[in-house]
């Protein structure tokens, strides 16, 4: 038995209570239940960590102990596609050190978790109800849970995104600043993820045409594009490239699948977002819109609608090509812009629902979203789901003894080499380039990412490494020279 077996269960009584209580007794039921179910998913997901977090604080390492931002030091390879959470990562290791970095870093995106639900909570204050079905959509999802805990930068970018989203939906006519404040927010979410930029582009583009001057063009194209501009002179003066090497190796591997679409599927079923809606503001828009770019103007200059062409663009035309590589699994690549739906749907529910009162809707949905969250919960945690593409999890439950094994077999080279007297650094070649890097610091470590530049080439991997872990069966070998 695992602790997904009691999800069900759970998920019916709050459902129950979310349709038989009434006002504010309800919204505080709802509230109370999703943040249990947080409380309860992230002790569940607290050893997870994902493997490409390592990578990260590697280069942190580096960074405070030999002044480098480098995987392996003097090799000038940039394998960081967040350069955000690199320097949130480098002070958090100077204050705590690398074995309290992770739960450091987790913490940190924890509470910051918690003050945008708060200010989402803020901006539902005059309608409690919807309030809750915000919350339940939010803190309720298991998914955007195990990423609180799962050491990448899936956080960061969602409170990125999600202020955002408040500003825009705030910045009027005349607010030059507020709006440079969302284009500010919008640099430091494209050094989080390059692509989150197909997300940001349209909502920026609605701020402009809101009061499209000069002058906010120019505060919000400073402020927008001085970070990430001064991020890609930074790679290409340092490391000699625009992008992390893991463009280059992976840029093969993305053409369009249809299995992709699935997997659009079943987040926009598992996390709620089919049951809720949103896309009727689109819908409704556009016969009523003129033709031409006074269409498109029309439809962008509305935050909720430059919103749904945003997410339209990260959950429907770039995921029909990234939805199921680059390390997305678990829904990864949708959960950052799941603050911002919530932000719009219900937004646009309390709207619709002044001018024509279906006072039974916005409870139903919110016991049907209780549901969906707990059935996610249940899959992730008891079902096997390879084949289903649902969470992957294979390792969510094997972290500190996989840890604690590659920790084992790096000693095991170290010690073979202290033996024999060899004082220079260990060359080892992995597979998993985060996990086993960090464990063993000392080491060179050489895989996909860094044999794109320079390194161990793979077909000679096993010659001209030092150590090989065989990360599998967790044995480490030592080739002869």
């Amino acid at each position: 038995m695992t602790p997904g077996d009691g999800w069900i269960g759970f998920g019916v009584g709050g459902a129950l209570l979310a349709v038989l209580l009434r006002g504010r007794a309800r919204a505080a039921a709802v509230s109370a239940l999703s943040i249990l179910a947080s409380l309860a998913h992230l002790l569940t997901f607290q050893y997870y960590t994902a493997d490409d977090a390592y990578i990260v604080a590697r280069y942190a390492a580096n960074a405070v102990e030999i002044g480098q931002l480098v995987y392996n030091p003097g090799e000038l390879i940039n394998a960081v596609t967040t350069p955000l959470q690199l320097a949130v990562m480098i002070p958090l290791y100077a204050l705590v050190g690398a074995e309290r970095l992770m739960g450091a870093y987790v913490l940190l995106c924890i509470a910051l978790f918690a003050l945008v639900l708060a200010a989402v909570v803020h901006h539902f204050r005059r309608a409690p109800e919807a309030a809750a079905l915000a919350f339940a959509l939010i803190a309720a999802s298991p998914s955007l849970n195990l990423w609180l805990v799962g050491g990448l930068e899936t956080p960061l970018l969602f409170a990125l995104v999600t202020v955002t989203v408040l500003i825009a939906a705030g910045a009027d006519h005349g607010d030059d600043w507020r709006a440079g404040a969302a284009a500010l927010l919008a640099g430091l979410g494209v050094l989080a993820r390059y692509d989150s930029a197909l997300f940001f582009a349209p909502v920026l583009l609605s701020i402009w045409l809101r009061c499209p001057t000069a002058r906010r063009l120019l505060i919000m194209g400073a402020l927008g594009a001085a970070l990430p501009l001064a991020s890609l002179a930074f790679n290409w003066g340092y490391y000699g490239n625009l992008l992390p090497t893991s463009f280059y190796v992976k840029a093969e591997s993305t053409p369009f699948r249809p299995v992709n679409l699935i997997y659009t599927g079943e987040f926009l079923w598992m996390s709620g977002v089919l049951l809720v809606g949103g896309g009727w503001r689109l819908v409704a828009a556009l016969p009523r819109a003129p033709q031409g770019l006074r269409a498109l103007r029309e439809v962008l200059g509305d935050p909720a609608l430059a919103v749904l062409v945003g997410l339209a663009l990260m959950w429907g035309v770039y995921a029909a090509f990234f939805g199921t590589v680059h390390m997305m699994y678990g829904f990864r690549m949708y959960l950052p812009y799941l603050g911002a739906f919530a932000l719009i749907a219900v937004g646009g529910l309390v709207s619709g629902l002044s001018r024509r009162p279906l006072p039974r809707l916005i409870p139903l949905l919110t016991a049907g979203v209780i549901l969906l969250q707990a059935i996610g919960a249940f899959m992730q945690q008891r079902v096997a789901l390879d084949l289903a593409r649902v969470g992957e999890l294979r390792a969510a439950w094997d972290i500190p003894r996989y840890l604690d094994e590659l920790a084992q077999a790096s000693a095991l080279v170290q010690a073979d080499w202290a033996s024999r007297g060899m004082t220079r650094r260990a060359r080892i070649y992995s597979p998993n380039e985060g996990i086993a890097a960090y464990v063993a610091l000392d080491a060179d470590v050489y895989g996909m990412l860094t044999r794109a530049r320079r390194g161990c080439p793979a077909e000679a991997r096993a010659v001209r490494s030092d150590g090989l872990l065989h990360l599998r069966g967790f044995t480490a070998a030592l080739s002869v020279h």
